[in-house]
């Protein structure tokens, strides 16, 4: 695997992802792994300020001991996370953990070559319209597609379609205002 196939994160997420993903692929738990690193980035995004929490569990033993101890408990974790997270807490780098998360997720999203779009969509996108947008997508790119809908109200209507740097804006919004530019510039 090249390291550029993943963009996020920085030398040191790389590294430790990179790691974890090793043991997995070894251990033969790459899919638990990776429902799992899921499961623990929406935990602790769900905490309001997490990244005071995460800095906090990093710097106080005990409550670090605590925090780790409560996600492996809740979580249900498997050996294998539950070894990355103790690391992170002995190597102080648990501030860095929904980083880890998004970097881990995205790198075994290259690795299965899957591709991940990010739809944003202005008044409603009905299920029949995302299975057809899933499937012209994975003729497109001859590879799985995951599609991550979000509303946008901002868009009145259409939909937004991004994956990586590549975006296509068939938004109402967009389409107003390349009609009034075309008409004559910003009335």
């Amino acid at each position: 695997m090249v390291e550029d196939d993943f963009a996020l994160g920085d030398a040191v997420v790389r590294r430790y992802v990179k790691s974890l993903h090793e043991v997995a692929v070894s251990a033969g738990v790459e899919a638990e792994v990776l429902a799992q690193m899921k499961k623990l980035k929406e935990f602790v995004g769900a905490i309001g300020s997490y990244g005071g929490v995460l800095k906090r569990a990093s710097l106080m033993f005990d409550f670090g001991m605590k925090f780790i101890s409560r996600l492996k408990t809740e979580l249900n974790l498997s050996k294998e996370v539950s070894a990355f997270l103790d690391l992170l807490r002995k190597n102080k780098r648990l501030p860095l953990l929904v980083n880890m998360c998004d970097c881990y997720v995205a790198m075994a999203d290259g690795v299965n070559r899957r591709k991940i779009v990010r739809v944003a969509y202005g008044k409603s996108f009905s299920v029949a319209a995302e299975k057809k947008l899933k499937t012209n997508l994975e003729k497109i790119f001859g590879a799985p597609v995951e599609c991550r809908l979000r509303k946008d109200p901002s868009l009145l209507d259409g939909v937004k379609i991004q994956h990586r740097s590549k975006v296509l804006d068939y938004s109402l919004k967009s389409k107003l205002n390349r009609l009034r530019n075309a008409i004559g510039g910003g009335m």
